[in-house]
């Protein structure tokens, strides 16, 4: 079966792995991701340049970039072996770009290139069909943005010329293969351990020092305290304010809570009006809590929630100090 029938299987072995910016300020991109083909520049579709790369001539190419364009021989030899990549690529060397802020992959089907705009006699460039098109989601769906790719990855885009190989490649095809790499895998183990050892500590806090934590936790995540913890008052413990909406919320705290004590306080949360949201905040309770509120803006947090909002909003040294 040849590379133009074959259609992308997972896991992916590509030979080699390179990144291709698709025009200069990425204005091939979208013809690109439609069309599912590779556009290629260096004037690849120029017969004289077409042949010599049939004839696999890449010093001649190099000597024509350097008499006709006066670049360096550096350069010269850059662009002459950018050429080769994209010429003599088998179907078995894994392209990826980036368009719209995802990284998108595919493979070249087999053939050579074919001249891009035929009725242009000022464009030169070339393209290659991409197998099955481009796909910018790994194996297990998962899309691949931009955002969740690390700077190994995202700085190929920095790259000021066409092509070039892939340093990360290791990293990079386990990740559109769904397989995460061992440190991840650590990184993923020691997270999760922390978190358990701080649901631990968080139920060992005096109820003051719950009351802080809470504060500090909402506090971090955006919240703006209107009112002082804790206090005379039966029931509101937080009074919140979300600034960019004008939401208002108010926290309810408990160190020790159960079913009943949640109706009562949800009774006194639907007499207040002006409040859109109800923080019923615990981390232990004598019966497991259930929650018949959530489409009147009543939401459970107990100690996991607690535990990783104080870990994403880095306070979980604070809880550790206080536990010592």
């Amino acid at each position: 079966m040849d590379a133009k029938s074959k259609p992308i299987a997972f896991p992916i072995a590509p030979k080699h792995v390179r990144y291709v910016k698709l025009g200069a300020g990425g204005r091939w991109e979208q013809e690109s991701l439609e069309k599912s083909i590779l556009r290629f520049g260096f004037e690849s579709a120029d017969p004289e340049a077409l042949q010599l790369c049939r004839e696999g001539k890449w010093g001649e190419i190099r000597q024509g970039w350097l008499e006709d364009s006066g670049c360096s021989a550096r350069i010269a030899s850059s662009f002459a072996n950018q050429m080769k990549a994209f010429f003599e690529d088998k179907g078995d060397t894994l392209w990826v770009t980036f368009i719209d802020d995802k990284l998108h992959y595919g493979f070249l089907e087999s053939g050579e290139p074919e001249r891009a705009n035929p009725g242009d006699d000022k464009d030169w460039s070339s393209f290659r069909r991409v197998r099955e098109g481009w796909r910018s989601a790994d194996a297990q769906g998962n899309s691949l943005t931009r955002t969740s790719l690390p700077g190994t990855v995202t700085k190929l885009s920095m790259f000021r010329s066409t092509t070039c190989n892939v340093a990360d490649h290791e990293y990079l095809v386990n990740r559109i293969n769904g397989l995460r790499s061992q440190e991840v895998k650590r990184a993923d183990q020691a997270r999760t351990e922390l978190l358990e050892a701080l649901v631990v500590l968080i139920r060992r806090l005096h109820e003051r020092d719950f009351e802080v934590l809470v504060d500090m936790a909402f506090v971090n995540a955006g919240w703006r305290r209107l009112g002082r913890v804790g206090g005379n008052e039966p029931v509101k413990d937080l009074d919140l304010e979300m600034p960019l909406t004008r939401e208002r919320a108010y926290v309810q705290i408990k160190s020790a809570t159960s079913q009943g004590v949640l109706k009562s306080v949800v009774k006194e949360y639907q007499a207040r009006e002006h409040y859109t949201r109800l923080f019923f905040v615990y981390h232990t309770s004598s019966d497991e809590l259930k929650n018949d509120w959530e489409d009147s803006g009543v939401v459970l947090v107990g100690a996991e929630e607690v535990a990783r909002m104080a870990l994403e909003s880095g306070i979980s040294d604070w809880i550790i100090d206080r536990s010592r």
